[in-house]
Formats: C-alpha cells, sequence, structure tokens
C-alpha cells in the first residue's frame, strides 16, 4: 500500500474517448497531479490522448498497450476508469488481479458514471475494490449545472480552478434502484449506495 499523503497524485486513465479527454482537460485546474499513463484498444487515440496530455502540461503520459502494463507501472498512483459502460467490469476485474498478485502498487480508483450495467455488476465492482483495498469513488460531471455554467460565463469561459474535485463516493439513498436497460442514472446511483 502507498504511503499517504502524498505530495502528487500520479494518474492513469483508462478510456481515450470523449468523456476521457473532458475529464483530462479538466486536470488542468487541479494542483499536484500527473497523468502517467493511457490504454485503450486504439494505438491512434492512444497517440492523440499522449499528445494531449503534454500539450496542456499534465505530466508525461506513458502510451501503454495493455490494460496489465499500464496497471504495472510502478509510477501510477490511481485509475480512472472511463472506458465504455459494458467494459468497466473487466477493468475492475483486471485491476483486482493485479492487486491481489503484487503486480500492481494502485491505491485508489475512480469510474465514471454510470458504475455499472446493473446493481448486481456495481456490487461485484464495488467488491472488487474493497476486497482490494482500493479508495474508491464515482466520478460526476457537474459541467451543466446552473452554478457551473454562470462560474463559466463569468470568467469569460476561462477554466478556474475548482475548490474540490468532482468525486462523490457518497449518494442518496432514496434513489430507486432501476435494473431495465436504458440511461443507466438510476441504476448505478442505487447501486453506489449499496453495500454487499
Amino acid at each position: 500500500m502507498a504511503q499517504l499523503p502524498k505530495e502528487r497524485l500520479r494518474v492513469g486513465f483508462v478510456g481515450t474517448g470523449f468523456i476521457a479527454q473532458f475529464h483530462l482537460k479538466s486536470l488542468v485546474g487541479v494542483r499536484n497531479i500527473d497523468v502517467v499513463g493511457v490504454y485503450s484498444r486504439s494505438n491512434e487515440k492512444r497517440e492523440h490522448f499522449v499528445r494531449l496530455a503534454e500539450e496542456i502540461g499534465l505530466g508525461g503520459c506513458k502510451n501503454h498497450d495493455s490494460l496489465e502494463s499500464l496497471l504495472g507501472d510502478p509510477t501510477l498512483d490511481a485509475v480512472w476508469i472511463l472506458s465504455p459502460n459494458y467494459t468497466r467490469l473487466d477493468v475492475m476485474r483486471t485491476l483486482h488481479a493485479e492487486i491481489k498478485a503484487g503486480r500492481s502498487r494502485v491505491f485508489a480508483v475512480a469510474c465514471e458514471k454510470p458504475l455499472a450495467r446493473t446493481v448486481a455488476e456495481a456490487r461485484e465492482m464495488l467488491r472488487l475494490a474493497e476486497d482490494a483495498g482500493l479508495n474508491h469513488a464515482i466520478s460526476k460531471t457537474r459541467c451543466l449545472r446552473r452554478r457551473s455554467s454562470a462560474a463559466r460565463r463569468s470568467s469569460g469561459g476561462v477554466p478556474h480552478r475548482p475548490p474540490a474535485a468532482p468525486i462523490s463516493p457518497v449518494l442518496p439513498k432514496s434513489i430507486p434502484a432501476r435494473t431495465r436497460h436504458g440511461s443507466g442514472k438510476a441504476t448505478s446511483r442505487a447501486a453506489a449506495c449499496c453495500r454487499t
């Protein structure tokens, strides 16, 4: 387990799509963070992501050709899962296996919402994270909220340093669970509140 607190947090991204690039750009306003690696299935998208991370000054991001390579990077502290919904449980299973086998020193994981496609998958992700001893959270973007929009307008669209990272591990328990396929919002929120 990592020695905490750390002076800098070194993050790796799983996924390179729109939401991954959105989160990458939002890190410009976060102090003491470096993006040290990225993995996705497409080498072309990984190369683009690495260039983007370098352009905006977020450290030396390395292109990893496998998830195991990213997770085994000794400079990596935390993983941000931003891959498509159907891949997230497999990513968590791999992260769990690598930590339990002693091949990864990752101590934290954040996952974009929805956490999983069903409540059962979300419970398994939570179980895997806790069994591996990981600090864990669900990422909730707030860029479309009225307050965030007003702040963006008042600053002339210039990124500003947020008071805290938009990660919330605790959500209201009053949100009903839904197991049918759809947007996944209710399922992910309810699943985040479930304890095994």
